[in-house]
């Protein structure tokens, strides 16, 4: 090989080299920091721009829907009662937060939590922790505390709404228990539909939650959002048209339930005591 074939060859290799230097500097500098989820500068925002979000629940394989549902209905219809679960700015990005619970004696216990922890933990029911890891944060602080039936060591089990709103709020609640009347004869199902119809009304400005039971025999929990009876032609009744928005978050979705045609699916309701 001639020794300018060499210089040739070392000026191609040379600016090869470099340019795979340089790619390689785009691509660590174009990552966000909030995605670099194993660096000690992981930051991200407890909720977002936009507040919080139903959709920023998505169950992941832990048993925990008796929280998380619990967490959202708070979170619909008294977002300024959950924002006390957490200390400081909830937007400003963050590596860690101070979380504030409740023990069974309502006693106020103050966790820290560190966003790398809930990353590390892909099960903690955050959709995205770099739009917000506030139920992710609520989670593993839940952990931390204990004390309460549904919180193992290092993940949730199966667990009961009303320990979910002692936990976040402190808040005693009420319990309907609407099971043992899906067997009654017709009277009696169009009387648990006007109740049930009448309970869903609340869900505005009142945190509430149902559940369904699953063909596993596992009791499922959702966040009701709204209640409405639909256009009624004459004769109808207001449950026979009436729906309820809820949110699931073991499917990341708000759905509607219509109550005359899936009221029956309907096993308990739980909701807080007014104020």
């Amino acid at each position: 090989m001639t020794s300018t074939s060499t210089m040739c060859l070392q000026s191609i290799l040379t600016t090869l080299l470099l340019a795979v230097l340089v790619t390689t500097d785009e691509l660590v500098t174009a990552v966000p920091t909030s995605l670099q989820i194993r660096g000690e500068t992981t930051k991200a925002p407890l909720i977002s721009s936009k507040g919080i979000k139903p959709e920023d629940v998505d169950q992941g394989s832990w048993d925990s829907s008796w929280f998380n549902s619990v967490a959202v209905a708070i979170g619909h219809a008294r977002p300024n009662d959950l924002e006390q679960c957490w200390s400081g700015s909830s937007t400003d990005e963050i590596t860690e937060a101070d979380f504030n619970l409740y023990d069974k004696q309502g006693e106020k216990k103050t966790l820290k939590v560190k966003l790398k922890d809930v990353m590390d933990k892909n099960e903690a029911d955050s959709h995205s922790v770099k739009q917000g890891w506030w139920i992710g944060g609520l989670e593993h602080a839940a952990l931390q505390m204990g004390g309460y039936t549904g919180l193992d060591t290092d993940h949730f089990t199966t667990g009961q709404p009303t320990d979910a709103f002692k936990m976040l709020a402190n808040k005693d609640a009420e319990v309907y228990d609407f099971a043992k009347e899906q067997n009654k004869d017709d009277l009696l199902i169009e009387v648990y539909l006007r109740c049930v119809r009448t309970l869903f009304t609340w869900a505005a400005h009142t945190p509430i939650v149902f559940s369904s039971i699953a063909t596993d025999g596992t009791e499922v929990w959702f966040a009701a959002l709204s209640a409405t009876s639909g256009d009624l032609e004459d004769g109808e009744k207001p449950w026979e048209k009436g729906e309820v928005k809820y949110y699931a978050a073991n499917r990341h979705t708000i759905d509607t339930l219509n109550l005359a045609k899936e009221g029956d699916q309907i096993a308990h309701a739980v909701h807080w005591k007014f104020d």
